[in-house]
């Protein structure tokens, strides 16, 4: 197979130890967390980018300021930090430094304010004292480090929070284990921190200490000292390619995001990256390998926003973009990281072949180390949010989860590993260039991998079910799923490829995949989906079409209209985005309901769908129209 000869060739290519190298050159920059140290991280990338022999390296930057968005996501303010300090004295006098910036950047949370000049006495109180809150440090213990507690804070006119929160996930990260680690906190003060609170991580050896203090004495002495700066500044987006020779025009990219404080999360990513770009080009200045007959493309930036910033400002690229892999945590010591790959496919609504290349890439580098472990997973909403069908990109995501350092002080090179790192460069490479030159041959090898795989599936759900209506039902959501999937081979074509050839293999491959689905049926019970209540021919009659691009927050709507129509929805979240990304502007609501539930295996209340999109219409997300009579 096409793909498996450029991955073999590539696995002699790559290195991790290379990719290392590249982190290790950045890295420090990010890791301090602030967005001077994240433009000289973009700096210090481009460069590599240059001396690697890439082409048109360069660093593209967008004004962000706390208050402006890229489609519905905020920018965020810009942040530095220059000092940080938070000493607490014990009723018996015993003072403990329990946050140091110096010795830990994740000491303080990104956008941290300042003290007056000097430091300031701050008195600590728990979050569910019945004391006063104001002019006081409150520890948040078992209250969520959420939005409410924010507005808590602000409204009591309290001096900011303290936490030794971290998440913890069985079998890989406990308590018990961390006590010394310092989480990084890069939500709870998003995107501005115009009231100018102190934000304050701390490792949980050090909040039990408090804690116990608290429980003890209600309220102990402290002194803050914080020097930090809040203005406007930019999103660097920093990119290269390997140009394409003959459809220099369109480009395949590999995305993932810098500027986090982990070695893991994310400068792995673009480390490998990196590297699976470094050997394509050896690869073809040695002539082992023809040049791209597309452009391969570099991307890196802050995680989606950076992304986003750069899609709004030139909404016109991404029509010539084939698709894109976006790895994610892909270099570590698995031992020490206690994680495991994921590949996170394509959204139902915008299948695509690439998670089939992209699976059979990874079975064969993993078949070299049985010790490995990986999965496939439901879509996401991560740098992969271009796979909705409103921007139009299939962006398969290659992340290793969980993993015991992510987001703390502890995510540093001595938990990755070279040797993963080289081999998911490998497994990267082969996939763009692929996707890039594979042509006719790769492109019918790749459809009959797709048509094994929706074979398989229709198998295990024909194994797994009695017949009757709802199997028909299943059938009527997968088999049109199915059939664009095996029908997205085209985009491998390039002129002058055999086209013709390639269309009658995909209708014979649909013709085999209808009939499989027929012999599971039984006959006379079949699925019907009709409006049967007033709410639901409501819904049919109303097709949402859409205004914004990417997953939403609703960032736009008041927080007291989501409180009282019980909207809670969250950017990340492709459960509420879902009825977003099936909005094609022909479907009703009452037809996205239920894509939906096939999808996910819930199926949104037609009373709640209906009050989402009328308002996203209220707010300019969406206008609504009716269905023409013919």
């Amino acid at each position: 197979m096409f793909h498996a000869d450029v991955l073999e060739k590539l696995r002699k290519e790559t290195s991790g130890d290379r990719a290392l190298e590249y982190i290790l050159r950045f890295w420090p920059h990010d890791r301090l967390s602030t967005f001077p140290g994240y433009q000289r991280a973009a700096e210090e990338t481009r460069q590599i980018m240059e001396e690697l022999g890439l082409s048109d390296a360069e660093i593209m930057r967008y004004p962000t300021t706390g208050k402006n968005h890229f489609a519905d996501w905020e920018g965020p303010q810009g942040w530095d930090a220059i000092h940080g300090t938070l000493d607490v004295t014990a009723p018996g006098g015993e003072t403990r430094r329990i946050a140091d910036r110096n010795a830990d950047p994740c000491h303080l949370m990104l956008w941290c304010g300042s003290t007056p000049a000097g430091g300031i006495d701050a008195p600590i109180v728990r979050a569910d004292s019945k004391k006063s809150l104001k002019g006081k440090l409150v520890f948040h213990d078992k209250v969520a480090l959420e939005s409410p507690l924010r507005k808590m804070l602000i409204e009591q006119g309290a001096l900011g929070v303290i936490s030794d929160e971290l998440p913890y996930w069985p079998d890989v990260r406990s308590r018990e284990e961390n006590m010394q680690m310092v989480r990084w906190h890069n939500a709870f003060l998003f995107p501005q921190n115009e009231e100018n609170l102190l934000a304050f991580s701390i490792k949980p050896a050090d909040g039990d200490w408090l804690r116990a203090l608290l429980a003890e004495h209600g309220e102990v002495k402290a002194f803050a000292d914080v020097q930090c700066r809040l203005y406007d500044d930019t999103l660097p987006v920093t990119t290269c390619v390997i140009p394409g020779s003959s459809e220099p025009e369109k480009e395949v990219w590999l995305i993932q995001h810098l500027h986090e404080v982990g070695a893991h999360d994310n400068a792995s990513g673009v480390g490998t990256a990196l590297e699976a770009v470094r050997a394509l080009k050896a690869l073809i200045d040695r002539g082992v390998i023809e040049p791209p007959r597309r452009t391969i493309r570099v991307i890196c930036s802050w995680e989606i926003i950076g992304f986003l910033a750069h899609l709004c400002a030139n909404p016109e690229i991404t029509e010539n973009v084939v698709c894109a892999f976006n790895p994610d945590m892909v270099g570590p010591d698995m031992d020490k990281c206690k994680s495991w790959l994921q590949i996170y496919v394509e959204p139902h609504c915008n299948p695509h072949c690439i998670d089939d290349l992209t699976i059979d890439l990874t079975r064969r580098v993993f078949e070299h180390h049985p010790r490995w472990h990986w999965e496939v997973k439901p879509f996401m909403i991560n740098d992969n949010f271009m796979a909705d069908p409103a921007i139009g990109v299939p962006t398969p995501s290659l992340i290793f989860l969980h993993d015991r350092h992510y987001h703390s002080s502890s995510d540093r090179p001595e938990n990755l590993s070279p040797l993963v790192m080289g081999e998911m460069a490998a497994l990267l490479g082969a996939g763009v260039y692929t996707m890039t030159c594979g042509g006719a041959e790769s492109a019918a090898e790749l459809l009959e991998l797709a048509l094994e795989n929706c074979l398989r599936e229709l198998g295990s759900l024909a194994a797994h079910s009695n017949g009757g209506a709802a199997y028909d039902e299943r059938l009527r959501h997968l088999v049109p799923v199915f059939e664009k999937r095996l029908e997205s081979v085209v985009d491998l074509l390039s002129p002058g490829d055999d086209a013709a050839g390639l269309g009658k293999a995909i209708t014979a491959a649909r013709g085999k995949l209808a009939k499989f689905a027929e012999a599971g049926r039984s006959e006379g019970e079949t699925f019907s989906h009709q409006p049967s209540n007033r709410k639901e021919k409501e819904a049919s009659g109303l097709i949402p079409v859409r205004k914004l691009w990417g997953s939403y927050g609703l960032a736009r709507v008041p927080e007291k209209v989501l409180k009282k129509r019980k909207l809670n929805f969250c950017t990340w979240s492709y459960e509420n985005n879902a009825p977003i990304f099936w909005s094609d502007g022909k479907r009703s609501i009452f037809e996205i309901q239920w894509l939906v539930g096939q999808e996910l295996g819930k199926t949104p209340d037609i009373g709640y769908l209906l009050t989402l999109f009328r308002t996203l219409e209220e707010y300019d997300y969406f206008k609504l129209k009716r269905p023409s009579k013919k």
